[in-house]
Formats: structure tokens, C-alpha cells, sequence
């Protein structure tokens, strides 16, 4: 037998790798088409069953998802609307979350049609809902998938999961029927029948894990109960059969844990599930540190083992966990379960832990198979996805129910406590649970020879007739060619716009006119003769004329932007900035100035992403603040930017992966996936031709706001620090390289500033970035703050610190632009003049000036020979340097060269 198998994408394997090895042994030819690229990039599944079966083929996908065809948008916006609708029943009325989810995927004018009075009734969503599901029937079938199934000649088309919101894998249905070839669908997994979209299209026959999703299937999808087999659940079988790899003493080392302690494994949800998953825990770990009583003294003994998500990314590295002995985060980025080494790695932790908690996640499901106790906690941050969502009741409810339910943390220790000392206890109720949900034939029944005899079953039967379009319905699909062309106009114009946008090339009428005349131009200047003529006649009478400062496709695109972001009401992502501190001092925020002043945004709309700790710099800007360090370590920041740079993208011209990846972790953390983004790149478009000579400073200082950074509250640090100081920090840059005769000039500075006045270092004591502290064997009156620094204050206690200061003085560099924004004087030096930009040091002269208070000096350190000529003993007093004068270039040629 031939079978077409249709998954999203490779990582569906995880689910049905058995039932396709299964059919391969049986001597069936399976041919795998998916719709999408696996999101996490791991084939190895796929590439291990094409490996070992040749029987087994699959499509190679040359773009990350299947090419858009023409009825593709209008039977996309058919199938969104459907499963919206199904969200407004009443048995989703506590089901906000999913609600909203579907709701993100739909026009806003179909939302409001969809939530009429008339509409959003129990008859109005009835007579909705069938007339989308005729327009489905009365859109073509997809060509594309029609020569697919085609070229396979298949007698069997199954597909998985299906049910997607929208999803396109309807289209294998519709053309597998129109061929007369039988089908089926292998539900994927135990939300999905409840939690996703609708069957539009029925299959021949749907393989369902047991009779609870047989119910789902034949009251929410409307399936005959005759189509519906329960197989039990091919993914678990794996679990059933399997020994552990290692003791647990050779386990325990392994983690991290001590191995004369019990442990508690917690499991850890999809970010959909608990977008804030670590803070959560960091709440539970807490809790279980402070439990008090008999209960609690067994649960304070106990170490825990975080199993974190693998596709839920959290910033496990801010939690130390202080208040319990014995916390291992293992491992730190995820793992998903798919080869041997991982699969024994994922069995070994539920095995040798003494129970289970998560929030609801399959991998509870798991602890049970293995036989140990699982416990959740409901609390109100999860209450859209536990009560919210309708799978959650089967593990209350299935054959008893799995997990052991507590409403608050208190509730919770005394389960753990319980279970504990009578580890056996719940050990029917698991089993009532595993034989209901996952193996309903029999516990020692597994489910991959029954699914897999299903599907043979299909093949089995007649061979369907071919059904079209019922004639009935050609009118409708007549009317809706003009829809489906309308739409694929739209669409192409929207991707163009928005490409354009990215590039900051606005589509305008003027622009699709201008372009095609140019490039007639273009071909009349390749005639030599025409050629000369422009060269000696025009071009000398235009050049004249042209300004340096003439309007450039930037200057027109952003306020367009910016113009459309302020028209919508969504959260607007700011960031994130991931570049150096001079660049972000000197322009970001002074553009960000300008952009306030050009349209005003609510700031609670705005959603600022930097690093460092520097939600001080943003205030007045926006509301919140999220820092990178949230989600990296300061290796992990080094590493990602060192890739960046490689791909040519040190500055953020462009949305980098990177950029995507933090932008994808803020809209978990705020729970809001239609967030928008301005990000950095639309800065350093705009202002590149100041760069590069190509326009005059009036660009900057028309697209920037230079203003005093907003006070900072430094009462946290000012006992610290000295009553009367001068903030230092030299650090090695291309600049001020890393020679001796740098470090000996540094080492005399500090040696004539701490004869008059006392001296802070900024020195982190950590390394963020390629710089390289400079630290001087300077000890007397010299104060260090490393002790206050981590990554994610670093630049907020710096500035706290600088704020506070008499004077500042460094090398030339990004941190010596901060001073004059607080009033406070900066002194810096450099001894490669040729890596010192002269754009950026003009602006900065310029912005000082501006800024009234405060000043800064940028001196090399090589001119200084030349300044003490100038500089002599009788007109400067060589003595101790007070850091009134410690700006001015008199003194500091003084103090840098000793006597003068």
C-alpha cells in the first residue's frame, strides 16, 4: 500500500515516528509531505527513518512554507472566521485566552460582525458557520497539492494534526476526495480536537487515543461515530517498556542534585501555556522553602529538578533559587526528547524523581506512564490556560484523573508532603488514568500496531468515487472570483508595501511612475552619444543646484511609519537595542525624543528593550521596560552579538534573527503576540548618510530632541560612595588600544587626581562585550563598585555613580557621552585618532554646548606633548588637581605629564 502522510512539519515525527516505522516494517510505501519547516530546525527523526527504510520518502521543501496559490487567501480567511466562531459558543465562554488567540488571526471587521447580537446567537453562529463552510466547498481544489497527490498516486492520504487555526492541510483532503482516494486523520495530540480548529473537511476514518477525544470528535466536529477509532496513544508507547540508563547516583551527579535527597521533578509548559513560567517558579520554589509543619520539613528535605520547555525560553539564569538548598535547572535550554541520548535523559529524570508538578503540559502524562504522582497548582495567572482550556479537566477527570489538583500553594505542600510518606498511595489512580486516556484497549495493549491496523483497515476498503463540486455551488464559486482576486491583489500589495517598508523604500504613486521612466533613462544613457551629452550639458547645470541635505527615501518612509504606529493600539515593542552605549546615548534616545514630539504615544503602549538596566534613560517614554538579560546570560548576549557581527550586521540595520528571537521572548513575557515593533534599524537608516558624509548635521538635529536625561534616583548607591569624587573608567577599544604607554598615562592620571580628590572606578568586574577593562595599580583614594555591578544594572548603577559625580574621565567611548546628559563634566582620551569618528565627536561637542550644564573634552593623548609646550610652569600651577579644573585642558595636560 501507498500512503501520503501530510504533516506541518518535520517535528511531527515525535508524535507518529513509531506509526510510520510500524508501517514501514508491515512493507507499506510512505511518502511524507509537510506544510512548513520544523521552527526548531532538528530533522533528526526524519532523518533517521529515511535512513533506516527506503521505503520512506518525503518532499524536500525548498521555501519554509508550501508556495501561495491564488485561492489560498480567500480560503484561508473562510477557515479563520469558521474556527472563530467556534470560540464564541457557550462551552468556551470561560476560554479567553484561546478565544483571543483565534481572535489575533481574523480581521477586526470580522470580528465585529462576528460579535452582533443577531450573529452571536446560537442560530446566527449556526447559519455562519455553514454558509463559510459552502464557500469552502465551492473553492476550487489547490492545484499545487492536486499534481502532489498526483505524482504519488497514493491509496491512502492521511494528515496530522489538521486542526491548526486555517490550517491549508484541509486542501489534501479536498483533493484527495476529488481524486477517489480514501482518508484519514491521525489526531496528534490531546488538545487538539478541543483546543484548536474545526474538522471542515471529514476524513474516511480519524484515529483518536481514546473515548473521551471519540466524544469530542463526533459532538464539537460533527463526525459519524462509525469514522472514529480509539487506538490508544502511539507517542506514549515508548515510555512503557523502557529501563533507566543510569542509578540514580550516576543521575543525580549528572544534574547537579545530591543523591541522598528525594527530588521533585518539575515540568515545565509551552509559552502559550505560562509565558512567565520561571517567575512562577521562582514563586513555587519559594513557597516550598517555607512550607512549615510535618508536611512541610519532608518537603523542605526534598531537591527539585527544573525540566525547562523546549520551545518556551525563560531567564532561569536570574533565579539563584537562594531560598532552597537544592535546585538544578537541567537542562538549561530544553530538550526535546527525540533521539536516544535525550529520550533516556527525559525518561531518567521522571524515574528517578519521587513525583511530578507542572502547570499542564503532556509531559505530566509521561510522569504517570512512568508511575509517579503528579501534582499542579491552580492559580489565577494561569487561569485562561488550565480552567480556560478544555483539556486541562481530562487530567482532572479521565479514569479518575492524573493530577493531584491544589488552589493554592499551602494546599500543594500538604500533597507533597502526603505523597511522600505514602509514596503507593496514588498508584490506582494513576492507573485508572493511563488505562482510560492513553492505552483504553488494555494496559498492555500498545497503541502503534492498532493505529497502524487502522490505517491498513482504510486501505482495505472501497475505493471511493471521485466527488466534485456539487453543481449547485458553481454560482458561488463564480462570485467569489472576484473576492479570491481582490485578496490576492491585497496581499501582493501588502508584501510589497511591507518589504518596501522594511527597506525603508515607501511605496508611492510618484516612486511606481519615477521608476520606470529611469529606467528608460537608464537604457538611453548606455547610447555613448546621449551619454556625453548628459555629462557635459546636464550634469553641470543640476550639480550646482542639488542640496546635500535634499529629502532622502528615509526622511519620507519613517514619519510614515511612524504615522501608522500611531494609529493602532497595540503594544509597540521599542527595541530591542543590542548595540554599543554611544550610539544608543548620542542618537536612539534623542530620536526617540523626536519621535515623541512628532506624534505623541501613549506610553503605556510602549514597551522599551534595552539592556543593562537603563529604564532610567527611557523614563517619561515608556511604561515598561524589559531587559536583554532577562533572557541571556551576559555569555550568551557575547556570543549572539559575535554571530551578528560575522553576518556583517554590527550595526541594526536590519531585524537580525537575534533581534527576531528577543522580540519573540518580550511578546511571551507580556502576553501579547500582535505586539509591534520599532526597532533600532529605522534610526540607523535615517541618519547613515550623516555617517558617511553624504548629508550635513542638519539631519540629525532635524530627526533628533537632545535633552537632559530624566534625574536619577541614586539614594541606593550615595552611601557607598565618597561625598566628593571624580567617576573613572578607562577601558581598552580601538581608540585607546591596549599598550604601555597607555596604561603608564592612565596609572599617572589617577596618581595626580587622587592627590586632590577621591576616585571611583566603573570598572564592572565582568566583561559584557570585546572591551577589556584597563585597571591601574592605583590603590590610594581609589573607591571600586564591582561589588554593586551585574549584568543587569551595570549601566544603571554606572550611571547612578556618574550622575552623582564632580567630573567624569575615561577613554573616548560610549560611556563617557553619558556625563554631559546628567550636568556632569566629561574629560576623555584617545591615542588613535585615526578609529575616532569626526562625525560623532562633533555632534557630541555640539550637544554639550546645548546641554548648558556639563561639558566635554575629547584630547589625544599623543597631542599632549604638544599641549605642554603651551602649558608651562608659570602660567599653570603644577600642584594637586581639583576636579573643578578637571576638564579644562590646561589642567589635564598638567596632570597627565606631571610636572609641565
Amino acid at each position: 500500500m501507498k500512503i501520503l502522510f501530510s504533516m506541518r512539519h518535520p517535528g511531527a515525527l515525535r508524535n507518529f515516528a513509531s506509526t510510520v516505522r510500524e508501517l514501514a516494517k508491515r512493507g507499506h510505501r510512505i511518502h511524507l509531505a509537510f506544510v512548513m519547516q520544523d521552527k526548531l530546525g532538528d530533522g533528526r527523526l526524519l532523518w533517521d527513518l529515511t535512513d533506516d527504510y527506503a521505503t520512506i520518502t518525503h518532499t524536500e521543501l525548498a521555501w519554509k512554507k508550501t508556495p501561495y496559490r491564488f485561492w489560498l487567501g480567500l480560503a484561508r480567511g473562510v477557515r479563520f472566521w469558521a474556527d472563530f466562531l467556534r470560540y464564541l459558543g457557550p462551552e468556551y465562554r470561560d476560554a479567553d485566552k484561546l478565544r483571543e488567540r483565534a481572535k489575533l488571526r481574523l480581521p477586526r471587521s470580522l470580528v465585529g460582525i462576528s460579535k452582533l447580537p443577531l450573529v452571536n446567537s446560537r442560530p446566527g453562529r449556526r447559519l455562519l458557520s455553514t454558509l463559510l463552510l459552502w464557500v469552502e466547498q465551492a473553492i476550487p481544489t489547490d492545484r499545487w497539492v492536486d499534481a502532489l497527490i498526483a505524482s504519488q498516486e497514493p491509496d491512502v492520504v492521511l494528515v496530522t494534526p489538521l486542526v491548526d487555526l486555517g490550517s491549508d492541510q484541509a486542501d489534501y483532503l479536498k483533493s484527495a476526495r476529488a481524486l477517489g482516494i480514501r482518508t484519514g486523520l491521525c489526531v496528534h495530540s490531546w488538545d487538539n480536537l478541543t483546543n484548536k480548529g474545526l474538522i471542515r473537511i471529514k476524513p474516511d476514518r480519524v484515529y483518536v487515543w481514546n473515548e473521551s477525544q471519540r466524544q469530542e470528535a463526533v459532538d464539537m466536529h460533527g463526525l459519524p461515530p462509525e469514522h472514529v477509532v480509539a487506538t490508544g496513544a502511539p507517542v506514549y508507547d515508548q515510555w512503557f517498556d523502557r529501563t533507566p540508563s543510569t542509578t540514580r547516583e550516576e543521575f543525580c551527579a549528572k544534574v547537579g542534585l545530591p543523591a541522598d535527597r528525594s527530588f521533585v521533578v518539575y515540568l515545565c509548559s509551552s509559552g502559550f501555556i505560562a509565558p512567565n513560567e520561571a517567575a512562577f517558579v521562582e514563586r513555587w520554589v519559594c513557597a516550598l522553602g517555607a512550607a512549615r509543619g510535618v508536611d512541610g520539613e519532608r518537603v523542605r528535605n526534598t531537591s527539585i529538578l527544573v525540566r525547562p520547555h523546549p520551545q518556551n525560553l525563560q531567564p532561569w539564569h536570574k533565579y539563584d533559587f537562594a531560598e532552597f538548598d537544592h535546585v538544578s535547572v537541567w537542562p538549561a535550554g530544553g530538550d526535546n526528547p527525540i533521539d536516544v541520548g535525550s529520550k533516556n535523559d527525559f525518561y531518567d529524570s521522571l524515574f528517578h524523581s519521587e513525583m511530578a508538578v507542572g502547570v499542564n503540559t503532556s509531559a505530566q502524562i509521561e510522569a504517570g506512564i512512568v508511575g509517579r504522582p503528579v501534582f499542579t497548582i491552580q492559580t489565577e495567572e494561569h487561569a485562561g490556560t488550565q480552567d480556560g482550556t478544555l483539556h486541562f479537566k481530562h487530567l482532572l477527570e479521565a479514569g479518575g484523573g492524573l493530577v493531584h489538583n491544589a488552589r493554592d500553594f499551602d494546599e500543594h505542600v500538604a500533597q507533597l508532603g502526603r505523597a511522600l510518606d505514602q509514596p503507593s498511595e496514588g498508584q490506582a489512580k494513576l492507573r485508572g488514568f493511563i488505562e482510560a486516556f492513553v492505552r483504553p484497549n488494555r494496559l498492555d495493549v500498545p497503541a502503534t500496531p492498532l493505529i497502524v491496523d487502522g490505517i491498513e483497515e482504510l486501505g482495505r476498503l472501497p475505493r471511493p468515487s471521485p466527488s466534485g463540486t456539487p453543481a449547485w455551488l458553481y454560482p458561488l464559486r463564480w462570485l467569489l472570483y472576484p473576492v479570491a482576486i481582490g485578496l490576492k491583489v491585497v496581499r501582493e500589495f501588502a508584501r510589497t508595501s511591507r518589504k518596501r517598508q522594511r527597506q525603508l523604500r515607501p511605496l508611492t504613486l510618484g516612486g511606481m511612475v519615477v521608476k520606470p521612466i529611469f529606467s528608460v533613462l537608464d537604457v538611453c544613457l548606455r547610447w555613448r552619444p546621449a551619454k556625453s551629452f548628459v555629462k557635459k550639458y546636464v550634469v553641470p547645470r543640476v550639480l550646482p543646484r542639488m542640496s546635500p541635505d535634499e529629502p532622502t527615501e528615509e526622511m519620507v518612509a519613517i514619519p510614515r511609519i511612524i504615522d501608522k504606529l500611531h494609529k493602532g493600539d497595540r503594544p509597540l515593542i521599542v527595541g530591542p537595542w543590542l548595540s554599543e552605549v554611544g550610539f544608543e546615548i548620542l542618537y536612539w534616545l534623542p530620536f526617540l525624543n523626536w519621535v515623541k514630539t512628532y506624534r505623541h504615544f501613549d506610553p503605556e503602549r510602549l514597551i522599551i528593550v534595552s539592556r543593562g538596566g537603563v529604564a532610567p534613560w527611557y523614563e517619561g517614554l515608556g511604561a515598561r521596560y524589559i531587559d536583554v538579560f532577562d533572557f541571556f546570560t551576559p555569555e550568551q548576549l557575547k556570543q549572539r552579538n559575535k554571530e551578528r557581527i560575522a553576518e556583517g550586521q554590527m550595526k541594526q540595520r536590519v531585524l537580525t534573527e537575534f533581534d527576531r528571537e528577543v522580540v519573540k521572548l518580550v511578546k511571551l513575557a507580556v502576553e501579547r503576540r500582535d505586539a509591534e515593533i520599532f526597532h533600532p534599524m529605522y534610526m540607523y537608516r535615517l541618519f547613515y548618510p550623516y555617517w558617511k558624509s553624504r548629508a550635513s548635521i542638519n539631519l540629525v538635529e532635524s530627526f533628533a530632541s537632545f535633552e537632559r536625561l530624566p534625574p536619577i534616583d541614586r539614594s541606593d548607591v550615595a552611601a557607598k560612595l565618597p561625598d566628593r569624587y571624580v567617576a573613572v573608567r578607562f577601558y581598552y577599544n580601538s581608540a585607546f588600544p591596549e599598550t604601555e604607554a597607555n596604561r603608564d598615562f592612565v596609572r599617572r592620571l589617577l596618581t595626580r587626581i587622587t592627590e586632590s580628590t577621591d576616585v571611583v572606578l566603573l570598572n564592572p568586574g565582568f566583561r559584557v562585550d570585546d572591551h577589556s577593562d584597563l585597571r591601574p595599580d592605583v590603590s590610594r583614594r581609589v573607591h571600586s563598585i564591582d561589588h554593586l555591578l551585574e549584568p543587569r544594572n551595570n549601566l544603571q548603577v554606572q550611571t547612578k555613580v556618574i550622575s552623582g559625580a564632580s567630573a567624569y574621565i575615561g577613554n573616548y567611548g560610549g560611556l563617557s557621552y553619558v556625563p554631559p546628559f546628567y550636568g556632569v563634566r566629561s574629560l576623555a582620551f584617545y591615542s588613535s585618532p585615526e578609529h575616532v569618528a569626526p562625525h560623532h565627536l562633533d555632534l557630541m561637542n555640539r550637544v554639550a554646548a546645548k546641554l548648558k550644564r556639563g561639558s566635554f573634552v575629547a584630547l589625544d593623548v599623543q597631542a599632549l606633548d604638544l599641549l605642554s609646550l603651551v602649558v608651562q610652569p608659570d602660567t599653570v600651577e603644577v600642584g594637586p588637581v581639583s576636579p573643578d579644573d578637571i576638564t579644562s585642558p590646561r589642567r589635564a595636560a598638567g596632570a597627565a605629564m606631571g610636572q609641565a
